[in-house]
Order: C-alpha cells, then sequence, then structure tokens
C-alpha cells in the first residue's frame, strides 16, 4: 500500500481549505441538479465548474463511489489529486463514509505535491537523484536562501543597504521574495540573465533615471522655479523635454527586449511633453492642477495630485529598478539551485517541474500512467502553471475530470492561475453545477448581480426572507457599528432577524488591520470572539520576550532585552529593574552589587528566581546544542504558561527554525549570529502580508473574526462584511499599485512573452480581477443573512484624468475625456490612477436590483444599528455607588491583570479597599456550587489512591507541573506507545488487517499523521508481542467500545447496591471504551483490554474489568463470559483471562470507588507511593514523605 499523506504540500501554512461547505453528508446526498451528469459520464475528458456550495467534492466522491460500484474500477485504479492537505483529508473522510475504510483507503488521494514526490522516489535512480532525496519545505528554504545571501551582487543593491559583510532584513526580504517568484513561475537564471541587458547598459539605465528626475525637478518644478501661473513659461520648459527624452531614445535604441522597451517609453514621454506644452499654450481658463502636472509627469512625484497612482516616470523609474534587484538576486538564485543539488534536495516548486519531466519521458511514461485508469483533479481553480502541465500529462494516458470554481481563485499571488480552467484543451467536456445547497437566493443574486456575464446561481433552499442588510458605514465608526450589530443579533433586537447565537456568527474582512479593529472593539463590548491565528498581526509580547531572553544569554549587557525578560516573564516591577542597571554594568552584576538585595528591592524572590534560571541556563549553553537548550528554556523559565493562544502560534515558528538550524553543520550553539538569524526569521514569517491565508476555523460560544482568504472552504449562519469602501477592501491591490506592479510581476510576464510592453501596456484588469473573486468568495460564505457595512466611492482627488488627456492614443485611439490621441507609434495604454474597484457602487447597484424585484428579501439597517452605537449603556449600582458600565467593565479588567500579574490584594483593606472586597478562597475552601463529574476506570484508580488527585485531573482538569528534566532529546513515554497502539488496533478492525505486516505498515503511517514518531519503535514491539499470543486468531466483533452508563442504573444492577450499608445512588455516569471485544475458544464473548505497561495485574486489582463487564451486558446479542488483558509491553507477550464470576467478586469494590469518586474533595489528600508519578507534586502534599521523592526531580544536569 502506498503512503497517502507527507509533509509535500506549500499550502499546509498559508493555502484554503477543500470547498465543502454546505455540502450533504455523502451517503445521504440524493443527486439534484446537474449532479447527476457529473456522476453518470462516461470515460474522456471533462471540466466541472461548480459554484460555491455546489456539493462538488460530495458529487466526486459519489462518482467515485459508481466507477466502483456500478462501472467495476478498482479502487486502486483511481487517482485523486488536490491542492491542500486539508483537502485531501476531506476527500479521504467523505470516501470512508460512503465506501467504507478498506475501500476509501485503495484509492490513491494525493496532494499535488505529494503525488510529484511518489513518483520522484519510485523513478529517483531514472531522474538521477537518490530516492532518499531531501524536500526543502517552508521552514527550512528561508535558511536555505540566507546562506546564498553571500552571493547577491550588492553592487547592484540599493544605495545605503548593507555590503555583503552584513545582513539586512529588508535585503533579506527582498531576495527571498525574488527566488520564490522566480520559483513559482518557473523562471530559470538563465531566462532571466537572457532577459537582463548587460551590467553597462543597466548601470547606464539607472543613471538615466536619475538624470531625467533630476533635469525635470530642475526644469519644470514648479516650486523650485517659480512656475505657478506662468503658463507660458512653463510650456517653453516643457518643450525642452521632448529633445531630451528623444536622444536618450536613440542612445538605448539597441537589441533586446528592454532597450526597445526603453526607447519606446522614451519616446512616448517625449510625445507626452509636447501634448502638456500644447495644452499649457492654448487653454485660456487653466486650473491650478495643470501647473502640477508635468512635474507629477515627469519627476514621478505626484504631489497634491491624489488621484494618480502611476506616471510616465514613474513606470520608468520602478521598471529600471527591477531590473536592478533581478540583477543583484540572479546570481544569489544560480546559488540557491546549486545548493539544493549539492543537498540531493528539492523544493516544492521543483517537485513539479521535475514530475513533468519525468511523466514526459517516453521510456517511463507508460509503466507510470499503467497503474491507473483514471484521475481526478479536485480544487483546480488552485493550481498554477506547473500543475496545469501535470494534469495535461496525465490526460494523454487516462480518463480525467477536473472539478473547480474559477470564481474563488483567490490566490493568484502565490502563483495560482485563474484562468487554469479556462486553458483546458477543447477535447474536455464541461458540465457545470450550478445549484447551490448552502445560501438563500439573494444572497446569491447580490454576488451575481455584480458580473452582467456571469450565469445566475440557483438556491436550493426555500425562501425565508429577509437576507441581505445593508448598513451605511464609513472610518472609526465602522467597528462600534459591527459590534452593535452583532449585539442585536445576539440579543435578538432586530425585528426581521431571529436571536442568533455567538457561534453563528462571522466577521469577515479583506486585511489584517481591520481583523484587529473588529477584535478590538469586541473585547472592549465584553463579546467573546476568536481571532484566526496571522491575522492577528505582528510578533506577540510572549515570542518578543523568547528572542529577548535569548540576547542576555549570549549578550549580557543588553539592557532592553533584559528589561523586557524581568517585566514580562518575571512580573519584576519597572522600579527594581532600574536599581539592578543604575547597580551594575549588567542586571546579575547589579544583583550581586546590591549590599541588600532583600531591602533595596520590592520583589527580591522574583529576582532571585530569575537570575537562577538564568545562571542554569548560560551553564546549558555552553554544552548544549540549540535544540536541547530550547528544551531547557521551555522547562526552567515554564514560558508556555504566560504565553497567549497567538503566542503559542506565533512560537512554533521559531521552533521550527530551531530545530532546522540545529540540523545544519554551520551552527550548533547559541551565539550572538543565531540570535540574530532568529529574530530576522521570525519576524519574516510572522510579516504582515496584509492578508492572513492559513485556512481558519469555526468556534464554540464565540464569534469568528477572519480575513476572507481563510473563510474560503467554511460557511457561516451569518455573515457580517465590514469595511466595504474602494480605499479599505482595495487596498492591498490599489495602494502603491505601481510600484507593486514592478515587483516580479512585469518581469516573469515580460521573460515569458506574455506582455505586449513591460512599460505602456495596461496590467490593471489583470492586477484587479482578483479583488472582485475575493469579493465573491466573501459573501457566499453566508447561508441565511448576510450584512453588509461600507459607503460610496470616495470622490478621487484631481489630477489622473486630466494626465490621460496627453498620454500618446494609438491610431483612432481617445479617451474618455476627449483626450489627444490617434496618431502615435508608441501609445500609452494605461490610465493614471490606474485600476478602480468600487465595491460599495457596486454592491448597492446589485442589492437595489434585488430590493426591486423581492423587497422582502433587503433590509436597510443603518438607523438600527447607529440608534444601538450611540445607545447609553447606563449605570450600575457598585458599593452603594453609581458608576457607568464603561467604568465598571474596566475595573473587572483591571482586577483580572492584578490575578494574572499576582497582585491582587489578599484581603488587606487598608492598602487596597475595593480589591480586598473581592479577596479570593484557597484551594480546598467549601463551595456552594457542585460539578458535575463522570467516571471512568483511570478516574477510580486515581481516586483509589488519593482523592485530591482524583479532584485535580477528574473533575476540574487541572493544568500538570512542568515536566521533569530528562535531559537530551523528548522522552518516550509510556502514554504515547499506548496511544499508538491503541489507535493501530482500531484502525486494523475496521480496515480489516489481520497480518503482522499489515498491522505493522498502519503504525509507521499514523505515527506519522499523529507526530508520534517518537513511539514508533516500541509500538512496534508490542505489535509483535500481540502477534506472538493466540488473541489474533480469535474473531473481533467490537474494537475501542463506547460505553455510557447513568449512575443509578450501574448501581441498580442485580440489586447489588442494597449489599453495601447506607450507599447512597452513583449520580456521576460512568465512560469509557472497551478496547477489544472477541469470540472466546471457550464460547461467549470476551472483554480484552490492551496493556503496555511493564507489570501484569492481580485479580484483586482488576476493577476495571468487572466495570466493563457490568457496561457491557446488554451490548452484544451473545453473553460476555469472560474478561482480561493482553500484555503487549515489558509484561508479555502474554494473555490473562478471569471468568465474569471472578470479577463478580469485585463488585462491591468498584460500588465503593463510585461512591468515594462522587464525592471525592481536594482537602482529602493521601502521600504514598503513588506520588512518584503525580503531575501535581509542586503542591508539596508529599512534602516529608520518604516514599515520595521531593521536588529536586525538577532541575538540570543537577543545578
Amino acid at each position: 500500500m502506498t503512503e497517502r499523506e507527507t509533509t509535500t504540500d506549500t499550502a499546509d501554512a498559508v493555502a484554503p481549505t477543500s470547498e465543502t461547505d454546505g455540502e450533504p453528508d455523502a451517503a445521504a446526498l440524493e443527486p439534484k441538479g446537474n449532479q447527476p451528469a457529473v456522476i453518470d459520464a462516461s470515460g474522456g475528458a471533462h471540466t466541472v465548474e461548480a459554484v460555491a456550495g455546489s456539493g462538488k467534492t460530495t458529487t466526486m466522491v459519489k462518482r467515485l463511489q459508481a466507477e466502483i460500484e456500478e462501472r467495476d474500477v478498482a479502487p486502486n485504479r483511481l487517482l485523486v489529486l488536490t491542492f491542500a492537505n486539508e483537502a485531501a483529508h476531506t476527500i479521504q473522510e467523505k470516501l470512508r463514509e460512503a465506501l467504507g475504510p478498506q475501500v476509501a483507503f485503495d484509492i490513491d488521494v494525493y496532494t499535488y505535491h505529494s503525488f510529484s514526490s511518489k513518483l520522484l522516489t519510485e523513478y529517483a535512480y531514472h531522474v538521477g537523484v537518490s530516492p532518499e532525496f531531501d524536500l526543502v519545505t517552508e521552514e527550512d528554504r528561508p535558511q536555505l536562501i540566507e546562506s546564498v545571501y553571500g552571493d547577491v551582487d550588492f553592487s547592484f543593491v540599493a544605495a545605503g543597504s548593507p555590503s555583503a559583510g552584513g545582513t539586512s532584513d529588508q535585503t533579506l526580504s527582498a531576495l527571498t521574495s525574488f527566488i520564490e517568484a522566480m520559483r513559482r513561475e518557473a523562471v530559470t537564471p538563465a531566462d532571466i540573465r537572457s532577459y537582463l541587458p548587460s551590467d553597462e547598459d543597466l548601470r547606464d539605465l539607472l543613471g538615466l533615471v536619475t538624470d531625467l528626475e533630476e533635469m525635470a525637478h530642475q526644469v519644470i518644478n514648479v516650486d523650485a522655479n517659480d512656475l505657478f501661473g506662468n503658463a507660458d513659461n512653463l510650456a517653453d520648459r516643457c518643450d525642452r523635454l521632448p529633445r531630451v527624452y528623444r536622444a536618450k531614445a536613440r542612445q538605448f535604441d539597441g537589441e533586446g527586449r528592454v532597450h526597445s522597451a526603453v526607447s519606446d517609453h522614451l519616446e512616448a514621454m517625449a510625445e507626452t511633453a509636447e501634448n502638456m506644452a500644447d495644452h499649457l499654450r492654448t487653454e485660456s481658463d487653466l486650473e491650478w492642477q495643470a501647473f502640477r502636472l508635468p512635474e507629477a509627469m515627469f519627476e514621478g512625484e505626484r504631489g497634491p495630485l491624489t488621484s494618480i497612482t502611476q506616471t510616465p516616470m514613474g513606470r520608468l523609474s520602478n521598471y529600471v529598478h527591477m531590473l536592478r534587484r533581478a540583477r543583484a538576486f540572479v546570481g544569489a538564485y544560480e546559488a540557491y539551485l546549486g545548493a539544493l543539488d549539492e543537498r540531493n534536495a528539492f523544493d516544492y516548486d521543483e517537485l513539479i517541474h521535475r514530475t513533468v519531466d519525468l511523466l514526459r519521458d517516453e521510456q517511463v511514461r507508460d509503466d507510470i500512467l499503467a497503474e491507473w485508469d483514471a484521475v481526478y483533479c479536485d480544487e483546480f481553480q488552485d493550481t498554477d502553471e506547473s500543475q496545469l502541465e501535470l494534469v495535461e500529462e496525465l490526460r494523454d494516458g487516462l480518463d480525467i475530470m477536473v472539478v473547480g470554481d474559477s470564481d474563488q481563485a483567490i490566490h493568484e499571488w502565490r502563483g495560482q492561475d485563474p484562468e487554469n480552467m479556462s486553458k483546458l484543451p477543447e477535447s474536455f467536456e464541461e458540465i457545470g453545477l450550478d445549484l447551490n445547497f448552502r445560501s438563500r437566493q439573494p444572497i446569491l443574486d447580490l454576488a451575481t448581480n455584480l458580473d452582467p456575464e456571469k450565469d445566475e446561481i440557483e438556491a436550493d433552499k426555500e425562501p425565508n426572507p429577509p437576507n441581505v442588510f445593508k448598513v451605511d458605514s464609513e472610518g472609526e465608526r465602522t467597528p462600534a457599528q459591527v459590534s452593535t450589530t452583532i449585539s442585536h443579533l445576539l440579543t435578538g433586537r432586530f425585528e426581521d432577524v431571529p436571536e442568533r447565537k455567538l457561534e453563528d456568527i462571522a466577521v469577515l474582512v479583506r486585511r489584517n488591520q481591520n481583523a484587529r479593529d473588529i477584535a478590538a472593539q469586541l473585547d472592549r463590548d465584553s463579546i467573546p470572539y476568536t481571532l484566526s491565528s496571522d491575522a492577528a498581526g505582528e510578533l506577540g509580547h510572549g515570542v518578543r520576550t523568547v528572542l529577548s531572553y535569548f540576547r542576555v544569554l549570549v549578550e549580557p549587557g543588553d539592557d532592553v532585552s533584559w528589561q523586557r525578560v524581568l517585566l514580562h516573564l518575571y512580573r519584576v516591577p519597572e522600579g527594581d529593574v532600574d536599581t539592578l542597571l543604575r547597580a551594575g554594568e549588567t542586571v546579575p552584576a547589579g544583583y550581586d552589587a546590591l549590599p541588600d538585595p532583600v531591602a533595596e528591592l520590592c520583589c527580591p524572590d522574583r529576582v532571585r528566581e530569575a537570575l537562577t534560571d538564568y545562571d542554569t541556563l548560560r551553564s546549558v549553553s555552553d554544552t548544549h546544542s540549540i535544540s536541547e537548550l530550547y528544551r531547557h528554556f521551555k522547562r526552567e523559565t515554564r514560558i508556555d504558561w504566560f504565553l497567549r493562544e497567538h503566542d503559542r502560534d506565533a512560537l512554533a515558528n521559531v521552533e521550527r527554525l530551531i530545530e532546522a538550524f540545529n540540523d545544519s553543520p554551520v551552527q550548533s550553539e547559541l551565539t550572538p549570529a543565531f540570535v540574530d538569524y532568529l529574530e530576522r526569521q521570525a519576524h519574516l514569517l510572522s510579516a504582515d502580508d496584509e492578508t492572513a491565508t492559513s485556512p481558519g476555523s469555526q468556534s464554540e460560544n464565540a464569534v469568528d473574526v477572519m480575513t476572507i482568504h481563510q473563510a474560503k472552504g467554511l460557511d457561516f449562519d451569518t455573515v457580517l462584511l465590514p469595511f466595504l469602501t474602494e480605499s479599505e477592501f482595495g487596498h492591498i491591490t490599489l495602494a502603491n499599485y505601481q510600484r507593486d506592479l514592478y515587483r516580479y510581476d512585469v518581469l516573469v510576464d515580460d521573460v515569458q512573452g506574455e506582455l505586449a510592453d513591460p512599460l505602456r501596456a495596461d496590467c490593471s484588469d489583470d492586477q484587479i480581477a482578483e479583488e472582485w473573486r475575493v469579493l465573491h468568495v466573501a459573501l457566499t460564505r453566508a447561508k441565511e443573512h448576510l450584512f453588509l457595512f461600507g459607503n460610496d466611492v470616495e470622490e478621487q482627488g484631481p489630477g489622473a484624468d486630466m494626465l490621460d488627456e496627453h498620454l500618446p492614443k494609438g491610431a483612432g485611439g481617445t479617451d474618455e475625456n476627449g483626450g489627444t490621441g490617434g496618431t502615435s507609434e508608441t501609445p500609452i495604454h494605461w490610465a493614471a490612477e490606474g485600476p478602480r474597484f468600487p465595491v460599495w457602487d457596486a454592491l448597492m447597484d446589485s442589492y437595489d436590483e434585488i430590493a426591486a424585484d423581492t423587497p422582502d428579501a433587503v433590509r436597510d439597517y443603518t438607523d438600527a444599528v447607529n440608534r444601538g452605537v450611540d445607545e447609553d449603556p447606563g449605570t450600575i449600582t457598585y458599593y452603594q455607588t453609581e458608576v457607568s458600565t464603561d467604568e465598571a467593565l474596566e475595573t473587572v479588567l483591571e482586577f483580572a491583570d492584578e490575578v494574572v500579574a499576582g497582585t491582587l490584594a489578599d484581603g488587606d483593606s487598608a492598602s487596597n479597599p475595593n480589591t480586598a472586597r473581592f479577596a479570593d478562597a484557597p484551594l480546598g475552601t467549601s463551595v456552594d456550587v457542585e460539578l458535575a463529574r463522570q467516571h471512568s476506570h483511570t478516574a477510580l484508580e486515581s481516586v483509589r489512591n488519593c482523592e485530591r488527585k482524583h479532584v485535580l485531573d477528574h473533575v476540574v482538569d487541572a493544568f500538570p507541573d512542568p515536566t521533569p528534566a530528562t535531559g537530551g532529546s523528548a522522552e518516550v513515554t509510556q502514554a504515547d506507545v499506548g496511544s499508538l497502539f491503541h489507535d493501530v488496533a482500531e484502525l486494523a478492525y475496521w480496515r480489516g488487517y489481520d497480518s503482522k505486516a499489515e498491522w505493522r505498515e498502519a503504525c509507521e503511517w499514523v505515527a506519522r499523521s499523529r507526530d508520534l514518531t517518537n513511539a514508533l519503535g516500541p509500538a512496534l514491539e508490542c505489535i509483535d508481542r500481540y502477534f506472538e499470543t493466540d488473541v489474533p486468531e480469535w474473531p473481533a466483533v467490537g474494537s475501542e467500545v463506547p460505553i455510557a452508563v447513568d449512575g443509578d442504573e450501574i448501581a441498580d444492577v442485580d440489586g447489588d447496591i442494597a449489599a453495601i450499608d447506607d450507599l447512597a445512588a452513583i449520580e456521576g455516569d460512568i465512560t469509557g471504551y472497551v478496547d477489544s471485544v472477541r469470540r472466546h475458544p471457550d464460547g461467549g464473548l470476551v472483554v480484552l483490554d490492551y496493556k503496555t505497561s511493564q507489570a501484569q495485574k492481580e485479580l484483586e486489582t482488576s476493577h476495571q474489568l468487572e466495570l466493563y463487564v457490568r457496561a457491557c451486558q446488554d451490548r452484544f446479542d451473545d453473553p460476555i463470559n469472560h474478561a482480561g488483558y493482553v500484555y503487549v509491553g515489558d509484561a508479555g507477550p502474554a494473555v490473562q483471562v478471569f471468568s465474569v464470576d471472578e470479577l463478580a467478586t469485585l463488585w462491591e469494590s468498584v460500588l465503593e470507588d463510585l461512591a468515594t469518586a462522587d464525592g471525592s474533595s481536594f482537602a482529602n489528600a493521601t502521600p504514598g507511593p503513588h506520588c512518584q508519578f503525580c503531575p501535581h507534586r509542586s503542591l508539596g502534599c508529599s512534602e516529608g514523605k520518604d516514599e515520595s521523592p521531593s521536588l529536586d526531580a525538577f532541575q538540570i544536569d543537577g543545578q
């Protein structure tokens, strides 16, 4: 069986989830609309254009089911390819539901990258690489790119950047962007060198740009030359420019794409200057903007002409500097490819390119394609050019069906080609899925009305108006309007919308900053919310603190880092930090210099703790590797206790960097250079890309706040879309449009021959098209209610339309303002204002169209929401004092901060009379509220030893002490081994695995997929021991059988409760899982529990077996006659079975344990030998007991 899931998907952190939202269960689906056409289509090549929410993945699963059950295609002859791991997992899950686990497992489901990895591994020697080739992951690539930083040609790096002797974050980031862009589009260093002019010519071009800008400033700058209001003088000066431009055009009119493009553009600039001069002379009533236009055109500075986003000089300057960066980085790009070859490694892009080459190789092509009969490509709109080539190679030898939705292609910036669906050959028969199972019709109409050429999407749901709501909104008021709308939805204050729950609501935004603004408002209004991972923005305090700690380990004199560590990690008051820094050159030296630290510091114990940890870690850093030091650091400082959820996510990036760096032969110990590396890469990985793109998730009991990219693949009952203005929603594309255009898009397109001209062509349609697709995805996430917040298109400042009048036009060409043109041989095709994105106007046109047809479907809630925003929140009585609600909330939050900081007063009314009223009660204090309890066999074993541990572990779910030091790599725990073995045993049951080989293969797969590779070796040994017993020969009738019995029922079984004096009914339910139920050779059934432990159990301690027998008495048709253990750990191989009569003698003891667990108390601690395994030993319960080791076990290398 081939491996199904690998870690070879680029889209794992930044790709969309599978579009399965709104789909019915695969098994229950009754095909509707065009779904039968997809399911029944026979042979050949088909493309399925599926609208959002049309059940395309479920339909594809039905199609696969029909192939197997109706057309007798073997499951292992079917290949499914999709873009992201999440999509692959979704398909596999649906296949298991529809076909059963064994058949589903036989179908080959891969991502494009894992499929390529499989083929290259199988044909490695033919390709000329080792089958053990490395894969450079997204986490590895920054380190590899930084290793070739020295190959940058710094003579072409922008002035002010560091030379090769130092690393600039900005230059490194630009190099990374360059290499990633070229790799993604399969542009080779040879392609780039062929395109670029010679170094001498490039330097001449750079000089040309500088000279032309300086000349324009000296000649036509209004302020520098006192030209304002003097039209004739300014016209005369404009006449000087064409002579210079044409002279330079002749100078650069040589061979090569760059020379011809620059020469033609200079000619266009000359015509523009002539047109501008004529306008200044002939117009009698000039507006003030006319005097500023020449400097905007030819200096590249738009000044007060805010509507201008691109100019002739601006395009030329950005183009030439793009060439400069390409020349600076192409050598490092070559070195990067060389480093891949040296490491026998592929990056994700090369995986696809090499696989395409492999499939084109006639020697092996037929052998590869002979493995399958048909291939299904899901989420095809997310593919790039190279993945399209891969699919086209598969098409020639296999039946093929391609499924996707072009309207949801929202990752073009990542190399995705939204035209891939339409680029498929005409031989593909197209089938459309246009029936939506998710949204109400008005929501779908709002989306489709935006594009007159778009086909209508039909809703399967019956009408249930109203569905679309608008709120006129702008600027700083928007977050408050959103928060008020959510409050009204939660309390049912809207007349036409029933009360909603927190988990029904999602706020989707275009930019990370928008998400943070909404989250801040919800926080102020005390509305529970979840802000999806990387939308939170830059490095949080927690990660900064970790990096600062590493800094002081290598640079003890870094006062700023010491201050952050002491303030944020150890809660040392700022006054104490200042005292330490004044007393010595470093914090440790300052502490040693204090005559009496106890008297001079407010919190000497915290300072002492911080310095003790510091000394320990300094010692560790001298002798241990970086990754080992990091594990010691986490253990000593308990940093996890102080991190918020977002910080933990961000810290994962740091951890991956450390692990990747630790494998390098260049560096193995902590040094300032490594800390520099960590800080740079942590910022790069956390950099605000304007919009978070990692897949989001839906929360329970909280409003979800995420970017639209994160919401792709999800749906929500009620969706709120704020900031629907051109400046906000279109910010990513419109802001810095000219600069971003020449980042590398123009270079790639021109190298590949896709541009008419790199300087004069209009690229705006391609740039803005994705914004409309992003909007489409946002609108179609809503199922029942869609709220829109926005306002009219902002009035563009003056200038752009006036500039356009003077740009040269081609034959027959005029602009909308009747501008000059029609005869130029070097016309400029773009407009000065660049692309426009009138999102609110377009939405309101669609809204009005719906209102005209179905008035009940829409509502204007502007007034209702604004009344709520302006509403006085009222007051509350706080100990006979009237305070505002805002003040009350602020006071409670201050108390919460003091609890976290450990400074909440402990009843001392003299020091703080307010907090004295809220003194915290110690653990063990009697309270009136009883917590609900559930009982399992592990809970009963716990209460048998110690009631306190039972309360902590099984009632309140208390967090454990930090793990004691183990030294070296992470220790394999018995729990990990047991978990892995049990998972494999359950998988084997459902998939019918009978042989040891199948179990071992499954174990390896489960270990990788669940990150339990550290337990793989011991678990495989357990499997070997298991097959040395007779149990595999006993027919299995159940695995991981759940039990859930009401406490009253278990207590009354056979009247046994009466045998125990004064025992009340058991209140807590009994829950758990039975590992295996099998047929016993002596007849009847046997309940079995797998044990990976080191010792066997006696009958007297086998309470869990008696509990399982009682709980399973009525679960099966055959009687349960035996129960026992299968020892697969060091205590095995062995099988120990008891009869039910033997186990029945334990029942009274089980009932006593249940009663004790019902009433266990934290106050009842029972020290004993079990304390050495207790995860709560820091409480000190076992102090002074010889049988329990002291807290000295929590130490590092004897320190």
